[in-house]
């Protein structure tokens, strides 16, 4: 599959809390993110939002075999509201009949030692097409190999972290009886694709959830 840049965008904003941040840039029309462990002042990136136009093989290949393609959300304008500092972000878009929205939440718990971002993406069709529906989907690439990973599950991923000592779970979250699932493929020996959708639907609005833990061991 084919490696996203090695070099990473220079972020436009961030939302931050004392150990995880959400870096966004504006790259190609749309904004990508990158979420990031902070530790003693140093920036770990731990996963990166793929560029659909340049991972297109690579989203094809991690995609749900039952669904025909997916639809990669598209965000051109994001927001951060000043009621929430620093930890808040709302991102929206459109991309031919799709109305994209994205609101990403950081909470801070227990001293410090485990924090969450809260991921929710909307799709909502103003029309739905005579020759079917593309699904939602959101694809990252994670800078931690597969080999690391102590939880391989459909709806839960679990890695170890180093320095600092830590584990990262991504963990999808029930919308209605129509679960999110999560699929996972190798990048190589030093990283993995992860592509999350919830189970394809007929219906004009779809969700996709989904909440990042890391907590230090």
């Amino acid at each position: 599959m084919t490696r996203p840049d090695e070099t990473t965008v220079a972020p436009a904003e961030r939302i931050a809390i004392a150990r995880l941040a959400v870096d966004f840039a504006f790259h190609n029309d749309r904004y990508t993110h990158e979420i990031a462990l902070v530790d003693s002042g140093k920036r770990l990136v731990l996963a990166r939002s793929a560029d659909p136009s340049a991972n297109f093989a690579a989203h094809e290949a991690a995609n749900r075999l039952e669904n025909d393609g997916s639809e990669v959300p598209v965000h051109q304008e994001a927001h951060f509201p000043r009621s929430d500092p620093g930890r808040t972000a709302l991102l929206v878009g459109q991309s031919g009949f799709h109305h994209y929205s994205l609101s990403i939440h950081l909470i801070e718990v227990e001293n410090r030692r485990r924090a969450r971002i809260e991921f929710d993406h909307a799709d909502r069709l103003a029309r739905i097409p005579t020759e079917g529906i593309r699904d939602l989907s959101v694809l990252y690439f994670i800078n931690l190999p597969i080999v690391d990973a102590t939880e391989v599950e459909t709806e839960r991923l679990r890695w170890i972290t180093r320095e600092p000592s830590g584990l990262l779970t991504i963990e999808t979250l029930r919308e209605a009886d129509r679960p999110t699932r999560i699929v996972v493929a190798e990048a190589g020996r030093r990283g993995a694709w992860v592509d999350i959708a919830p189970h394809p639907t007929t219906d004009a609005g779809r969700r996709c959830r989904y909440v990042w833990t890391w907590e230090e061991t």
